[in-house]
C-alpha cells in the first residue's frame, strides 16, 4: 500500500513466493502497464502503445511488424502509381482487414449449421477504445476475440456436446474469453482467470464494463 492507502498492484507480486514472480521481461512490462493504468484507467487501454506491445494483439500495427511511419510512407507512395482498387488492396493488407475477414469467415462457417452455444451472435465491446476493430455483418471483432472464437469453435467441432461447468484461464489478458462466454448461451458455469495482479484488475474492469454496454 502507498502512504495514502492506494493499492499498488505490484505489491502482490513482490511479496509472493519467487516461483510466482514474473521473469525479467514481464517484470519490466508489468511496471509500464501498471503506470499507464494508474494514469488513464480502463479508458483507452486498447489503443495505448505500451499495451499494444505487450498484451493487446492486432492484425495491423504493431502486430504486422511495420511502424506507423513505414505504413504511412508506403501508402502515400501509392497515390501516384496505383489505381483505387490496387490502393485499397494494399491498405487492407496493412490494416489487417483481410486477415480479420478470413478469420471471421472461418469462424462463421464452422458454426453456421451448429452454433452450440450461440457464438455467432457475439459482438465485441468497444471498452478501452480499441485501435483496431472490424465490423462484419453488424458485429464487432478484434484479433483477440477472433483468436478465441476460432479456438472455441474448434473445440466444439471435435466435442459438440461438451458444455464446460468450470473454466480456468491462466494468463487471460484483458478478458476476451470471459466476455465471449458471458455473452454466449452457456449457462451455469464458473470462470476463473489467473494472471499477475495488474492484469487481473484490468480484466475485471473490462469484463464488467463490457457487459454494461449491452
Amino acid at each position: 500500500m502507498t502512504s495514502t492507502g492506494e493499492l499498488n498492484y505490484s505489491d502482490g507480486v513482490e511479496n509472493s513466493c519467487h516461483v510466482y514472480q514474473p521473469g525479467v521481461f514481464w517484470k519490466e512490462a508489468l511496471a509500464k502497464i501498471e503506470n499507464q493504468f494508474k494514469k488513464s484507467g480502463i479508458s483507452g487501454f486498447r489503443s495505448n502503445r505500451i499495451n499494444l506491445s505487450f498484451f493487446v494483439p492486432t492484425y495491423g500495427y504493431p502486430g504486422n511488424g511495420f511502424s506507423f511511419k513505414d505504413i504511412s510512407t508506403i501508402l502515400n507512395s501509392l497515390d501516384r502509381n496505383f489505381s483505387e482498387k490496387q490502393k485499397r488492396y494494399v491498405e487492407n493488407k496493412f490494416s489487417g482487414y483481410d486477415q480479420a475477414l478470413s478469420d471471421y469467415r472461418a469462424f462463421k462457417i464452422t458454426n453456421f449449421n451448429n452454433d452450440y452455444i450461440g457464438l455467432l451472435k457475439f459482438s465485441e465491446s468497444k471498452v478501452g477504445n480499441p485501435v483496431e476493430h472490424f465490423q462484419f455483418e453488424k458485429k464487432w471483432y478484434s484479433r483477440s476475440s477472433l483468436n478465441y472464437l476460432l479456438g472455441i469453435s474448434f473445440l466444439f467441432s471435435v466435442a459438440p456436446h461438451f458444455k464446460p461447468k468450470r473454466v480456468l484461464e491462466i494468463g487471460g489478458g484483458f478478458g476476451s474469453l470471459a466476455e465471449i462466454l458471458l455473452k454466449s448461451d452457456l449457462r451455469e458455469f464458473k470462470y476463473l482467470g489467473l494472471d499477475f495482479p495488474i492484469m487481473t484488475n484490468i480484466a475485471r474492469e473490462y469484463i464488467s464494463s463490457s457487459l454494461k454496454e449491452e
